[in-house]
Parts: C-alpha cells; structure tokens; sequence
C-alpha cells in the first residue's frame, strides 16, 4: 500500500509505485488455486463469481491509475497489455449489452450514424 508520507517523493514515483503494485497484486497466482465457482460478496449484495470480481477490480485500478497520472500532469505508467485487453472487452460487453452490436459498431467506425444517444463512454 502506499503511504500518505511516501507520496512526498512526488507525483511520477507516486504513480510508478501505484502501477508496481497493481502489477505484483494481478501476478499473485494464489488466486488460480481458488475454485472457479467461488463466490465474493460485492456492491448492492451482489454476489459475483471470483473471476467476475477480479475483472470488476482490474477495471478500477485502470482506470483510475489513468485518473491519477492526467490528475497529477504525469504519462500513464506502462501496464500489462492483457489487463488493458480485458478492461477494454468488459467496456465493450457492457456497450453491446446497453447499446446493441450495431450501436458499438457505428460508435466505433460510422460515428456519422451513431445517432442522439452516444454509445461511449460506457459508465
């Protein structure tokens, strides 16, 4: 975790602590021994199965590792293209879900008609 008092080192070694941790938290491999059918208790008393929980997880600390470099004026840090692929097929699960496969479609290559109600962002 990083400490309030270790933020004094500034802004850019703040946030390669914060993609250094996130990268040791998603290379645990304890996480392959659990059973697949595993369920974790999440927001609203939703219970979601532990692979499910982990992509919700993996979604926040994307996105807001990216809040927090644009926050501070700093570059993203580099993260693991796999984790990035699955946040982006998530968002767009949750798109095609909310907007239909050819709302995402024309969002993404015909945005000319993509009509009154945008398809991205997502959340």
């Amino acid at each position: 975790a990083l400490l309030p008092q270790r933020s004094v080192a500034g802004p850019r070694t703040t946030s390669m602590r914060s993609a250094e941790s996130a990268s040791a938290a998603t290379a645990w491999s304890g996480l392959a021994d659990e059973p697949t059918d595993r369920l974790v208790g999440a927001l609203g008393g939703r219970m979601l199965t532990l692979d499910d929980f982990c992509r919700t997880r993996l979604i926040e600390v994307l996105l807001h590792l990216d809040d927090l470099a644009v926050s501070v004026g700093e570059p993203r840090p580099e993260t693991d293209p796999q984790g990035v692929a699955i946040v982006i097929d998530i968002i767009n699960g949750i798109a095609r879900h909310l907007h239909g496969d050819w709302g995402v479609l024309y969002a993404l290559a015909r945005s000319e008609r993509a009509g009154a109600h945008p398809v991205f962002p997502v959340f």
